[in-house]
């Protein structure tokens, strides 16, 4: 093996191809039989990709890989003590364990019972199912590829560690397809975690544990150390990455991916664009067709009883220190007075969610809805 180390700012495919025909064009050492191109650039380009499958082709037996930035990252990735002796103990502590410090086989965290790893999937299927509209027949198109999906076959075509990006302007159904692919998919035995990315702070771990704790008592490694044993495959749903703040959507999905290299987790996200994603999370990229007129306004109404139940779900739960952009507001009015200010409102939000955290209900969504 002979790895070739390339110092560029930016690498093309151009760059590939002359180091490529340069070290086969000259003498090899060792009779070796396989080059890795190594370089800090981005390599994320289709072009690039292009040329390497070209160089494959033509340079036949010899194996050649292309090492880019991110490669080297996701390597780096499980080795803190190189990263710590050359970069320093901070370093590795961001770098290595961006999400967490508790590794996915940690024996401090139990794994749950079947009972509890089944109330949980119960509990959160019947969330997502609560007014929630019939499947619309949306076409999915892989990007770059031939390959055409109808919005049922997307939880079956799922295989593990298979991620899936899915693009689309506003209004195309990225979060319809989302929450009924989470359904099916917890038919089909997977163990579903659902993450809006806009509610991201910058550390997954702890928003994962905020997104399951409406419905189990148990945080997400103990749940997902469950699946293991009892053999469910994680299946990781993240909606609207672009509604993530901009400072913090690189860390969410440089996160993101450490996450599901860690749980052995398949990613299912989606984005008004296909988004640069660490190597290990790349998977399948498939973009949304417009829907027709008939489907765009069942996506419409599907979107009504959707924001209706974030906005419950946001009244129920706000982040410490928010007022959740008054998205409290629609479900809090109907028991003011007439007409309420703002102030009111938010008052009487403020005792709502008292009542909700003196009391220990199932749902943490139950308050808004009329049922404390």
């Amino acid at each position: 093996m002979v790895y070739q180390a390339k110092r560029y700012k930016t690498f093309t495919a151009a760059d590939l191809g002359k180091a490529v025909e340069a070290y086969a064009q000259g003498h090899r050492p060792f009779g070796a039989r396989r080059l890795v191109v190594v370089t800090t650039a981005d390599v994320q380009d289709t072009q690039i990709d292009l040329m390497l499958g070209q160089l494959r082709e033509s340079h036949h037996p010899l194996q050649i890989d292309l090492w880019g930035r991110q490669q080297l990252s996701d390597m780096l990735y499980r080795l803190p003590t190189l990263v710590s002796r050359f970069f320093g103990e901070d370093t590795m502590r961001q770098f290595c364990r961006p999400g967490s410090t508790i590794e996915a086989g940690d024996p401090m965290v139990p794994a749950v019972a079947g009972v509890a790893l089944q109330e949980y999937v119960e509990h959160l299927t019947s969330y997502l199912a609560e007014d929630l509209h019939e499947l619309v027949p949306l076409l999915l198109r892989e990007h770059e590829g031939v390959q055409e999906l109808r919005a049922d076959e997307l939880p079956q075509w799922l295989r593990p560690t298979g991620h899936v990006q899915l693009a689309g302007a506003a209004g195309t159904g990225k979060s319809h397809l989302i929450a009924h692919t989470a359904l099916e998919a917890a038919r089909l035995g997977w163990l579903p975690i659902q993450l809006q990315a806009g509610l991201f702070e910058g550390n997954l771990q702890d928003s994962l544990d905020e997104s399951v704790a409406p419905f189990s008592l148990h945080g997400v490694q103990a749940l997902v150390h469950g699946a293991v044993q009892h053999g469910r495959q994680v299946l990781l749903l993240v909606d609207a990455i672009n509604e993530c703040p901009g400072n913090l959507r690189n860390r969410l999905v440089q996160q993101l991916g450490a996450w599901c290299r860690r749980n052995g987790a398949t990613l299912v996200s989606s984005s008004h664009d296909f988004l640069k994603v660490p190597a290990s999370v790349s998977g399948t990229r498939f973009l949304l067709r417009d829907p027709d007129s008939e489907q765009r306004a069942a996506l419409l109404r599907s979107h009504g009883q959707t924001r209706e139940r974030r906005v419950r779900s946001r009244t129920a739960a706000p982040r410490s220190g928010q007022p959740s952009n008054w998205h409290w507001r629609p479900a809090c009015s109907a028991s003011c007075p007439s007409r309420p200010a703002a102030a009111s409102l938010w008052t009487h939000m403020c005792a709502t969610n008292w009542k909700r955290l003196r009391s220990p209900p199932r749902y943490a969504v139950c308050c808004t809805a009329g049922r404390c």
